[in-house]
């Protein structure tokens, strides 16, 4: 966990957290940073452990299917229902149900490192989840916050939406992009 929530609403950076993962990028690589985002219950962590999988075992030489299947045929890694599962290092958790399981923000503890396309040059690839927004227990307030520092954080995000995008999931990334903007404006002096 890289950011936490306290009880109060504000956030603590967990700062060597952060460095473990950052120590593991040499200093002049470039990094991309993918988060994804959405309201909770929505399988942020599920399409992450799936990114982990290809991650681990998919190349951009191999466009078959294969590293689908390399860590079993179920998507069982960081399920959180399953207590005769032990794959919390090997994944982020994720639970069925109503409760929300991720909380704050999460960095997979390191990085991958890959080619860039068409090129020789290395690139860092960081995995970021989020805590689920529109939850019960978590204020509007913290939601855009949570979202705002995703979108500041990240190279690339992924804006996970139930079913299909509702006129609603447009209103609130509108609303949570105002508020990444406002944040990157200068002051007036």
């Amino acid at each position: 966990q890289i950011i936490k929530t306290t009880e109060n609403s504000n956030f603590e950076l967990c700062s060597e957290n952060l460095d473990e993962i950052i120590q593991q990028i040499p200093d002049d690589m470039k990094v991309a940073v993918v988060s994804v985002v959405g309201a909770f219950r929505t399988g942020k962590s599920f399409l992450l452990n799936f990114f982990l999988r290809y991650m681990r075992h998919g190349n951009s030489d191999d466009m078959s299917e294969n590293w689908m299947l390399k860590d079993g045929e179920n998507m069982s890694e960081g399920n959180m229902n399953d207590p005769s599962s032990d794959n919390s290092n090997l994944s982020f958790g994720w639970r069925g149900g109503e409760e929300r399981n991720t909380t704050g923000i999460w960095m997979w503890s390191e990085p991958f490192i890959r080619n860039m396309p068409n090129s020789s040059e290395k690139i860092a690839i960081l995995l970021v989840d989020t805590q689920g927004m529109f939850d019960n227990e978590t204020t509007m307030t913290v939601t855009a916050q949570i979202f705002g520092l995703s979108t500041l954080i990240s190279s690339y995000q992924i804006y996970n939406v139930d079913k299909r995008i509702q006129e609603d999931n447009l209103q609130h990334l509108a609303l949570f992009s105002e508020y990444g903007r406002m944040a990157l404006e200068k002051p007036d002096a």
